[in-house]
């Protein structure tokens, strides 16, 4: 086919058509190659696109605090430093020291390639940090070939006899303005770790959507009212799986690592306890792939035992025992194997004054979108039997509190279909927040206000009927549950990201 005229192809209006008429005596073969090299990179670009705004520096996700796969020594804590970057010829390692006054040691690196789309693959290392201090200040450094590129500290876990603080908030890698107010608040704020239940970014918890929407919020290098603040390098953060993390856009559909494949993003850049009841070997009560064999080979590797296993897991800090669990909606809660591990690992908690769990879908809510998404429930009645003082959640953006309640299911042998538990409720109307200290039953408490958009306020006869439950409820802003425990006493307060205190109330115990 002849080559069109000057003319013609300059009253196209694409680029690609305009650059071609500067050429008019190429042969038309020539000219169909150029066409077609044109589209493959356009293609190509499009296919990584989510990539191709990545910085060119060290890091694309600056070193941060974990508290590792390995179940601590309680006594000597440790915790591993992970950060992401580039493949390369040039060698990390991190030296660190458990105190100001002590010796400089060097950790073991590890390095894994968690993406491979492109030419130069990006990698996760993790360094052990091990024999550190409870409660004490330790500091590190990451070099690279030698040379230090990063340095920050970080508080250790501490032991059961240290006052502690902690932070809970969820639903939080939206990319707004109210996650950035959170974030904000949060560091401000100085917990000495924070736990979010789920949805950790939207929306649907790509690799790619952490270097966006997360790391620049909550890894930052200052702290700016609008961009983000510097806190999971000194600040321990512990991750559970939503709905939004694991790329699902329908019911009882799997993640489909063709159509997002740097998807479960979750199981690659978070180092938690692998204590959990899942291995590999399981086929069901884990988060269902798909993919041709080379996209599934990959994503296996760069998690490694972490995929499934780490979407439930169990950790201690000073004198609480914390649940992490799964409440998507391929678990079931009421198979018997699953059930032994909530109970013996609640069972273990002999040392632990108390007992929190956490999920992201929640049991109990005044939320009428996700309204028969009651599987967690079939649960109660073991927290109630093992000591559980607080179930926290997410999902529905907002604040919730319920009364301290009891739940008594009618059938645990088996999960309703439609996500909704039968049973009978008792709640404890005479709790009130100060004086009286002691409730009888669980608070469950729902905080997914960390940014995400809000949920419409639920007027008051809508709140009887989805849940006269709740004690308390806030739809209007953004905000994050603020724990301090001394001992036997815990006090709670949900505050927005303007700082007003929404809601608050004190627990005690012998």
């Amino acid at each position: 086919m002849p080559v069109k005229s000057d003319r013609s192809v300059r009253s196209r209006k694409s680029p690609l058509f305009r650059r071609l008429s500067l050429r008019p005596r190429l042969h038309a073969g020539a000219t169909a190659a150029l066409v077609l090299m044109a589209l493959f990179a356009t293609l190509s670009s499009r296919s990584e696109a989510q990539f191709s705004l990545l910085p060119v520096e060290v890091f694309l996700a600056k070193p941060y605090v974990q508290l590792g796969k390995k179940t601590p020594d309680k006594q000597h804590p440790s915790h591993e430093i992970i950060w992401i970057a580039r493949d390369s010829k040039s060698n990390f390692s991190v030296d660190y020291r458990a105190r100001k006054t002590a010796p400089w040691k060097t950790a073991t690196t590890e390095k894994r390639v968690i993406h491979e789309q492109l030419p130069s693959s990006i990698c996760r290392y993790s360094a052990a940090l091990t024999d550190l201090l409870p409660g004490v200040r330790f500091d590190y450094v990451v070099k690279k070939d030698n040379a230090v590129v990063f340095s920050a500290d970080a508080l250790a876990v501490k032991d059961a006899s240290q006052t502690y603080s902690f932070v809970v908030v969820g639903d939080l890698g939206a990319g707004s303005i109210g996650q950035k107010r959170i974030a904000q608040a949060v560091y401000k704020a100085k917990p000495d770790f924070v736990v979010m239940p789920g949805d950790l970014t939207y929306n649907f918890g790509r690799l790619s959507e952490y270097f966006t929407r997360f790391f620049p919020v909550y890894n930052s290098d200052s702290a700016a009212s609008d961009a983000g603040v510097p806190l999971m390098r000194s600040t321990l953060c512990m991750p559970v799986l939503g709905n939004h993390d694991i790329a699902v856009t329908g019911s009882n559909t799997p993640t489909d690592l063709n159509t997002y494949p740097d998807a479960l993003a979750y199981f690659l850049v978070w180092s938690s306890p692998l204590n959990g009841p899942l291995g590999e070997t399981h086929t069901a009560n884990r988060p269902m792939i798909t993919g041709d064999v080379q996209r599934l080979s990959a994503f296996r590797a760069a998690a490694e035992s972490r995929y499934p296993r780490m979407a439930n897991y169990s950790f201690d800090y000073a004198n609480s025992h914390w649940l992490v669990l799964d409440a998507n909606y391929y678990m079931d809660w009421s198979d018997k194997t699953l059930r032994k591990w909530v109970e013996t690992d609640l069972n273990n908690a002999k040392g632990a004054k108390w007992r929190f769990v956490t999920f992201h879908q929640p049991s109990f809510s005044a939320d009428e979108a996700h309204f028969k998404e009651q599987r967690m429930r079939v649960l109660c009645n073991l927290f109630e039997s093992k000591g559980v003082d607080i179930v926290f959640a997410g999902h529905a953006h907002n604040y919730q509190r319920t009364y301290p309640l009891r739940f008594r299911v009618r059938d645990t042998s088996r999960m309703i279909a439609d996500g909704t538990v039968s049973g009978d409720i008792a709640l404890d109307h005479s709790f009130d927040d100060s004086a009286k200290t002691k409730p009888k039953g669980i608070i469950y408490i729902v905080t997914g206000a960390g940014g995400a958009k809000l949920y419409k306020p639920v007027s008051t006869d809508k709140m009887n009927w989805l849940g006269n439950f709740i004690k308390k409820l806030n739809a209007d802003v953004h905000s994050y549950t603020m724990c301090k425990v001394n001992g036997a006493t815990l006090s709670l307060q949900q505050i927005s990201d303007r700082g007003e205190v929404l809601d608050q109330f004190t627990l005690s115990k012998d």
